[in-house]
């Protein structure tokens, strides 16, 4: 492994003395600078391994995951230290060697191009759509700002431009990991693991030892490794190219899953629930999204191929909704629901004219965003007050809502019209539809009084 190192530096310095001594020059002092950063590395690999051993031998897993968790975070914090060095002290670090004025013209660009310009692949894991690009935009606009203040070259946006050096993959993961809930915290004091309680931010952001997910999970990238990549599908992830994952995500996002989940979840608040899976027994919440899902979804489903849109529903209905482990709250998953119906809802809605379908033969969908409309009146289904939760357009909506009385249908006159009517929410004008009328149906009907809901929903998915 040394003679590699030195083989590599006197390979270099041949190719560099071509050009000049002052080349050479600073690549030796590049090499010592590297040398610097990655020594620590190399101490810290020695000490993990012994310590990893030992502990695999007296079975204290714990201990295993605090050393190398620790030793990770030291190393990639190093090296972060090693690339800003380079990148934003390439003169300081220069002048440590006495360098010429030549040598800093030199040694500032390729200072800074070493810094960044390996093979890399960038991979965004946010759970949104279109990540990869989203990501590769924000790094280009800081970029491009670097480039205007003269922290960098031309050559260096050519790089970040370059897919045979660096690229950004798009991913689609799918995998519910709510806040820690009191449940898994419990269950873990029951058996002995101690320590257990969440800290609690001033932003009210859950921090714990644990983290209460489901075992259902996945994981799709696009396969575009410029300086290759592990086997990642041997870890069960699924590499493709950019049009399946993005297919994936739509199959999940417009169809499979987060429609169901946001259906269920407005209704859930109001019929007073707490837990998506305490829901699961409700038969009318559970015909309600089988429908939204198998009736209306799939017919018009983005198929990704992949993975199968039936397997996915049948696995999310009977297996990842219902788990009593995996305790997420009707509340959460009704956050911002403004910004999420135009895809969850709308996209079908779209895909139901363009194919030239009924849209009189639709139920759960229309019913789900009357029930949302009816859950941001803030009242339940017994006719007392609830707090609606966090929404960019709370406001602007409950405001297009006011004169509407529980109890008093009568007082719906042309404020949905308001709201049905914004293509920026749903995706398309619903008042030019025939479910702007089924929506104010089921609207008026669910708040006719108390038990109203209830009543409703039963009737439309048993009907």
């Amino acid at each position: 492994m040394t003679a590699i190192g030195s083989v590599t530096t006197y390979l270099m310095n041949q190719i560099l003395l071509a050009f000049s001594t002052t080349a050479s020059a600073v690549y030796g002092v590049y090499f010592k600078l590297n040398s610097f950063f990655f020594m620590p590395l190399f101490g810290l690999n020695n000490a993990v391994v012994p310590i990893v051993a030992y502990n695999y031998g007296a079975r204290n897993r714990g201990r295993i995951h605090q050393a190398i968790r620790t030793s990770t975070i030291t190393a990639v914090t190093i090296m972060l230290l090693g690339w800003a060095a380079f990148f934003f002290l390439p003169v300081p670090l220069l002048r440590l060697f006495d360098a010429s004025e030549a040598m800093i013209a030199i040694g500032i660009p390729a200072f800074r191009i070493t810094s960044f310009t390996y093979p890399l692949a960038a991979v965004s894991m946010d759970n949104c759509s279109h990540n990869g690009e989203k990501l590769q935009a924000s790094v280009m606009t800081v970029a491009k700002a670097w480039l205007e203040k003269g922290y960098v070259g031309q050559d260096f946006i050519d790089y970040l431009s370059d897919e045979s050096k660096i690229t950004f993959p798009w991913s689609m993961i799918d995998k519910i990991t709510p806040r820690p809930h009191k449940i898994v915290e419990e269950q873990l004091v029951k058996d002995n693991i101690e320590d257990m309680e969440p800290i609690v931010t001033s932003k009210n952001t859950f921090i714990a030892a644990f983290v209460n997910a489901e075992r259902p999970q996945y994981l799709v990238v696009e396969d575009k490794f410029p300086n290759g990549r592990p086997a990642l599908e041997k870890a069960g992830v699924y590499l493709t190219d950019r049009e399946t994952v993005n297919k994936t995500e739509r199959m999940k996002v417009t169809t499979c899953l987060n429609p169901l989940h946001t259906a269920m979840s407005v209704y859930g608040c109001m019929l007073g629930y707490d837990l998506i899976c305490a829901e699961m027994k409700d038969e009318d919440i559970v015909a309600l999204i089988k429908r939204l899902g198998y009736v209306e979804g799939l017919p018009v489903v983005v198929d990704p191929k992949i993975l199968d849109p039936k397997a996915f529903i049948d696995e999310v209905i009977e297996q990842r909704l219902p788990n009593p482990f995996m305790p997420d709250m009707p509340q959460r998953i009704a956050t911002d629901t403004s910004q999420k119906v135009g895809i969850r809802f709308g996209e079908t809605i779209k895909s139901y004219i363009a194919e030239g379908r009924d849209l009189n033969s639709l139920v759960s969908i229309p019913l789900a965003i009357a029930g949302w409309l009816r859950y941001l009146l803030a009242i339940d289904d017994n006719g007392n007050a609830f707090e609606v939760s966090a929404d960019p357009l709370k406001d602007d909506l409950q405001a297009k809502l006011a004169g509407i009385e529980f109890g008093k249908p009568e007082t719906v006159t042309d404020q949905l019209d308001g709201i049905l009517s914004n293509a920026s929410i749903f995706g398309t004008d619903l008042t030019k539809t025939v479910l702007a009328d089924k929506v104010k149906a089921y609207f008026k009907a669910e708040i006719a009084g108390p038990g109203a809901v209830r009543k409703t929903l039963h009737e439309a998915v048993n009907g």
